[in-house]
Order: structure tokens, then sequence, then C-alpha cells
């Protein structure tokens, strides 16, 4: 009986290990592909608008072209997690129970509407933040206090305001989130015949499909910057 205890111990320790040495090769990596996938777009696109660009947005688009390989190195990842945990949870919780399922599916109509109402919010103020920080080295170049002064205050409120919608952005995925739990958890626990342990089992699931679909926001924040990104640097 030890033995066995022990043999298992072993291999879950030895996994372990492998996904902690396989995730630091693939972080290595990562940074070694993606920096020079960076530096050969950004010097495509400096070379290509050297001699027609101003200097002040080629400065800005350099800088924003970060957030595409960003998403590359850092998001997918993540991305394809995420993915997995969300139908993995969906088909557990069809498994337990399947009218809770539906419920819980049915909350992907509403996301879809808020996506697409909130796409375009961000898309508009993506562009106006990515138009301002394009006049940034201009403003300064001026050595006018005024006007770096009047530009600064104008950022300022273009971040505040880009703030606002991040939040509110949030709080409409979450409210939505928090409503079809506590609906789903009233209809599985008032169905069904169910003990304290199933209950909070039933619950771990929903939680994590929940937080799956709470990556939403910042997927539709992330994609609005690289699409309006890459429309910059292709002109």
């Amino acid at each position: 009986m030890i033995i066995k205890y022990y043999y298992w111990v072993t291999i879950f320790i030895v996994i372990n290990i492998f996904f902690v040495g396989f995730g630091y090769i693939r972080r290595v990596l990562d940074t070694k592909v993606f920096s020079r996938l960076y530096n050969e777009l950004i010097l495509r696109y400096i070379t290509n608008n050297i001699s027609t660009s101003d200097t002040s947005i080629i400065i800005a688009r350099t800088e924003m072209s970060r957030v595409i390989t960003d998403f590359l190195e850092n998001s997918i990842p993540m991305y394809i997690t995420i993915i997995y945990s969300t139908f993995g949870s969906l088909i557990a919780i069809f498994l337990i129970n399947k009218s809770s399922a539906v419920i819980v599916g049915l909350m992907l109509i509403p996301i879809y509407f808020i996506t697409r109402f909130f796409y375009f919010k961000y898309k508009k103020m993506t562009n106006v933040n990515n138009s301002n920080s394009e006049l940034h080295v201009n403003k300064i170049q001026t050595k006018d206090v005024s006007i770096i002064n009047d530009y600064f205050i104008r950022r300022r409120k273009i971040l505040i305001m880009d703030s606002t919608l991040s939040a509110k952005n949030f709080a409409t995925f979450d409210s939505l989130a928090l409503l079809f739990m506590i609906s789903t958890m009233i209809y599985y626990i008032s169905t069904s015949k169910c003990s304290m342990g199933d209950a909070m089992s039933f619950y771990g699931y929903i939680n994590r499909f929940v937080y799956s679909l709470g990556v939403f926001p910042y997927c539709i924040n992330v994609l609005v910057q690289i699409k309006d990104v890459t429309k910059r640097i292709s002109e």
C-alpha cells in the first residue's frame, strides 16, 4: 500500500516538473521568436514610411505594434486554455444536469449582443486614443508649454474615458455572469435531490464556466486594438 502511494506521488511530481520545464522553455522560445517578429515588422514599416510619414506618427505606430506580438505571445495560450476550460465545464454541467446546461448555454446569447455593442464602442475609443498618441512627439517638439499642457490634459481625458468604458464592459459581463450563476444554482438545487457536496461540486463547474467567459471584455479590447494598429501600419 505504501509503495503504491509513493508510486503515484512520484508520478505526480514528475508530471509537474515536466510542465514547469515545458513552461520555461516555451517562454524563452516565445520571447526569441516574437521579439524577432516584432523587429522585422517594425523595420519593414519604418523602411517603407521613413521618407513620407511624420516622425511622431512613425514612433507612435512602432510602439502600438507591440500589441500584435504581445497578443501572439501571451494572449493566445491563455485563450486556448480558456476555450478548453469553458467547453469542459459546460460538458461537466451537462452530465450532471442537462436542463442546467441549457440555462448556462443560453448565457451565450446575451454575451453575443453585449460583445457587439462594446466592440463598436471600443473601436471608436481606440481610434481616438491612437490618433492622439500619434501627436505625442510633435507636441513636445513645439517646446510650447501651453500646447504641451493642452495635449496632456486631453490625453488624460481620453484615458479616463477609456478606463470608464472598460469598467462598464467588465461590470456588464460580471453582472450577467452573476445572474446566470444564481439562476442556475437555484434551479439545480430546487429540481434535484442533491447533497451539499453535490451542490458545491456543481457550483465549482458553474463558477469555472463563468470565470472563463470573464475574459471576453479583455478579448474585445485587444482585438479592436490589433485591428486598428494593423490598419495604421498598413497605410
